[in-house]
């Protein structure tokens, strides 16, 4: 016995040192996955080739993003629970496969069903799977720095369809969008399957941890070293704080997206500075996943929380009842505020749901809290067109999201706790 704990110590020892040398490596590998997946948010570069070629109007193209993102949060669930109990490396191998096949196939498209078959369900799925597989790798081995490398990660998907989605564009000018959706497939193909091979999962459902050479067990919810599958995650009322909390900041961050710039032309801004400030709160967005990240290791997740709310609600009142008044200044101010928070809540979410319900069921639990998206889109931009339609204004939704933030602000300050920190985080 005391042979085989030695042995067994030894081996954990060694394991440990491999691994604290190569953590690094699966967040760098992570990253350009997740720049390649991020291709979906620049789904509009295609937009008007295919309205151009077929006559489509707005609302059938419009819709193809629309399915794709839903896609893509049914594979967070789903392929959560596969990457569990698979290895990174098969479901990337697969996902990478999955997401080529629907980019080909959507080259020969000749009515609007087919791009939604091909390039929302088959490849927006798939794409979701992958995701989830990164993220999930990267936090197993990272429990003392899951809000920082989680942004990290979720930095290079929201860059991906920014910088990748300009070369994308001049394919499309070059050659057509037929052949760019077949390379764009095919780049997918080789970054995830090459990169994906490389993921590993920690030894033994444990984690490594910076400072000591030594293996811990992950926490959960209850303060203790029992992981929570998604059946124990939703009979948990703090699963349901945390969802509605991200309901309420995702809707407002996807209604500046989609609206910002309507109606900052609407309220007398220039053009070219209404679409400047889009591209503000683009790099806002970003930036945001990484401070809130590394902020809700270092601060406390109850901390960032209130003041990710507290964000949006301050950029939704801009926008409401002050950018008339404070004119290109206003709206550069909330696009800061409104994509930083917006950019902050996936992060958070990622690092919350290891932190409360363990890292051995991180995958399924992440998916289901992501689901918060769904019902964002229809709260968020959805329910502002409709509301701007029958109207003529965009004031009282984004009063509406306001209160809704201010709302997630209430729940997060008597709900969300910190949690049992790990080692060298908070």
């Amino acid at each position: 016995m005391l042979t085989k704990d030695c042995s067994r110590e030894t081996a954990e020892r060694n394991l440990s040192m491999d691994g604290l040398k190569r953590r690094w490596l699966f967040v760098l590998a992570g990253f350009i996955i997740m720049m390649v997946l991020g291709l979906f948010y620049a789904w509009s570069i295609f937009v008007l080739p295919l309205e151009q070629e077929f006559g489509w109007g707005r609302d059938q193209t419009s819709l193809t993003f629309s399915l794709s993102m839903i896609a893509l949060s049914a594979g967070l669930v789903i392929g959560g629970g596969v990457v569990d109990k698979k290895s990174p490396g098969s479901v990337a191998s697969l996902g990478a496969a999955m997401i080529f096949s629907g980019f080909y196939l959507a080259s020969f498209t000749r009515a609007p069903w087919h791009l939604y078959c091909s390039y929302s369900l088959l490849s927006g799925f798939f794409a979701g799977a992958t995701y989830s597989c990164v993220l999930a790798t990267a936090v197993r081995w990272f429990p003392d720095r899951r809000g920082l490398v989680s942004g990290l990660l979720m930095m290079g998907f929201g860059l991906g369809g920014m910088t990748l989605g300009s070369g994308a564009s001049m394919l499309i000018r070059l050659l057509g969008w037929r052949t760019a959706f077949k390379a764009l497939g095919l780049v997918a193909f080789l970054v995830i399957a090459l990169l994906g091979r490389l993921l590993r999962n920690p030894p033994g459902e444990n984690v490594l941890s910076d400072g000591p050479m030594r293996l811990m067990e992950g926490e959960n919810a209850h303060g203790g070293s029992r992981d929570c599958d998604w059946r124990q995650a939703i009979r948990s009322p703090l699963f349901w704080m945390v969802w509605l909390w991200a309901v309420a900041n995702i809707s407002g961050g996807l209604t500046a997206i989609g609206h910002i710039v309507p109606f900052a032309v609407e309220k007398g801004v220039e053009n070219n500075l209404a679409v400047l400030a889009l591209g503000v709160l683009s790099v806002s967005n970003g930036a945001g996943r990484v401070v809130f990240g590394y902020l809700s290791d270092r601060a406390g997740r109850k901390t960032c929380f209130v003041i990710d709310a507290v964000a949006m609600m301050l950029a939704m009142i801009i926008l409401a009842i002050s950018l008339g008044k404070l004119g290109f200044a206003g709206l550069a101010a909330s696009a800061v505020l409104a994509g930083a928070a917006y950019g902050g809540v996936t992060p958070q979410l990622s690092s919350a749901m290891a932190c409360y319900f363990g890292h051995k069921h991180f995958g399924a639990n992440f998916g289901l809290v992501s689901t918060s998206i769904v019902a964002a889109s229809l709260l968020g931009p959805y329910l502002s067109g409709r509301l701007k339609a029958l109207t003529g204004i965009y004031e009282m939704s984004f009063c509406f999201l306001a209160a809704m933030a201010l709302a997630s602000s209430i729940i997060a300050a008597l709900f969300i706790r910190d949690g049992q920190p790990a080692a060298g985080g908070g």
